[in-house]
């Protein structure tokens, strides 16, 4: 077969070199200039869960004057509008289009710009793709490929185009409702991409992790519980289990969120953004900890509201608590720029001794290692609104090291919370030990 791969990133590469491999002819196309350069010097080579090979697929800029079997859109999702565009010379030629991306509504896109005749679907789950550097892909696992029509390519189609993903050595199946494997990847990425891109974590980091582990399961559960309220059929009952046997897979996997911030790239994190705000997520599917009309309450997280509202945005409650939960992940990881970014220049930190400490300080002596902070957790919170400004009360759990001696935490807290050139911060925070 011709085959071309637009969009030569991390998983881009694997789709090229894997049918480069089985003696398909290959070309690749990337904004990527200086992993282009590296694949015509030196070619392609992709390490990891399906062996270690270099091969030579042909580097162009744009499409070849052939005929094409199939062509991979395998572009970020905010990049697939100009990706689409730059394919539509080339349509009478192109036998089969695969776009592949994280979230929802690009191959809408693709439908828009080339029709949903030759159109299908596809899912990467659990590949675990990043660019080591130019010339160089590792994939930490290859869990499966999932392909389905966007409404006019027939059923048969999908799976002889799934048969030719197999013979190249993809676990690859042709499926029905290709919206489901959308949604049970969605759940896995909401889980664990923003709380990893936040705090530089890998998934199984970002599981195991005492503060971060429950938001990451929290997120799970919400996901799941707007596919519930969308109809959406998954395969499974228990998000939690699921998106923690995703991480136990690859615990050593980045999400490409993660990736491209610490490469310095432009993400496809607004474009999901937009897409949890077009599919209107359902309110009162939140935690326990969201439902108050004048309050959050946070419990066990076991208890889940049944009742449904819609919505495009954070409530000012539901804000605090993300906040707060990225303020627990700075605080056990140390990052100075989180934690600046997070507290006020106003900040005053009382501890459960008595003793007090004001911003500098108390950053100072978290990024020193002076005081580690190995697990935090609030079982407990009420934010209550008072005008542009929020208090939590709540209940406190974790441990601390100070000078190399561990302590349990446990305590009733106050901390106070208001906006400052738009942006939360918080101003102050008290605790009351229990004993």
């Amino acid at each position: 077969m011709n085959v071309v791969v637009q969009g030569c990133g991390a998983m881009g590469s694997v789709y090229a070199a894997l049918f480069c491999s089985a003696g398909h002819s290959v070309w690749v196309m990337s904004r990527n200039r200086d992993h282009m350069s590296a694949i015509k010097r030196s070619g392609l080579r992709v390490s990891g869960a399906s062996g270690d090979r270099i091969v030579t697929p042909t580097v162009v800029e744009d499409f070849p004057d052939t005929p094409i079997d199939l062509l991979i859109i395998a572009v970020k999702a905010g990049a697939v509008a100009d990706a689409a565009a730059k394919s539509a010379g080339a349509m009478e030629r192109i036998s089969r289009v695969v776009t592949i991306q994280n979230g929802l509504g690009s191959a809408d896109t693709v439908a828009d710009v080339l029709g949903g005749d030759k159109l299908a679907v596809g899912i990467a789950q659990g590949f675990g793709a990043s660019l080591i550097l130019p010339g160089h892909v590792h994939h930490n696992d290859m869990k499966a490929i999932r392909l389905g029509t966007y409404g006019a390519l027939p059923h048969a189609s999908i799976q002889e185009l799934a048969m030719q993903w197999r013979q190249v050595g993809f676990d690859t199946d042709a499926v029905q409702d290709i919206l489901t494997a959308q949604w049970e990847k969605l759940i896995c990425n909401v889980a664990y991409s923003a709380p990893c891109a936040l705090t530089g974590l890998t998934v199984g980091e970002a599981m195991q992790d005492g503060a971060l582990g429950p938001v990451t399961r929290d997120a799970a559960m919400e996901a799941y519980d707007v596919a519930r309220a969308l109809d959406i059929p998954l395969s499974f009952d228990d998000p939690v289990a699921y998106v923690r046997a995703f991480a136990e897979r690859m615990p050593d996997a980045k999400p490409s969120v993660l990736l491209d911030i610490e490469s310095g790239k432009k993400n496809g994190s607004r474009r999901h953004q937009w897409q949890h705000s077009k599919t209107g997520r359902p309110r009162g599917t939140e935690r326990a900890s969201q439902r108050h009309p004048d309050s959050a309450r946070s419990g066990n997280g076991k208890q889940r509201e049944q009742k449904l509202k819609r919505g495009d945005a954070m409530t000012e409650s539901e804000a605090i608590l993300a906040a707060d939960a990225n303020r627990r992940a700075a605080m056990i990881s140390a990052n100075r720029n989180q934690l600046e970014s997070i507290f006020s220049e106003r900040l005053v930190w009382t501890h459960s001794s008595g003793a007090v400490e004001h911003r500098e300080a108390f950053i100072a002596n978290i990024e020193s290692g002076s005081v580690r902070y190995l697990e935090l957790d609030t079982p407990t919170i009420e934010v209550m609104t008072l005008g542009d400004s929020w208090l939590c009360v709540g209940e406190l759990a974790g441990r601390a090291e100070r000078d190399g001696v561990e302590k349990p935490l446990k305590g009733r807290f106050l901390s106070a919370w208001t906006r400052e050139a738009g942006a939360l911060k918080m101003v102050a925070w008290q605790t009351t030990p229990l004993s």
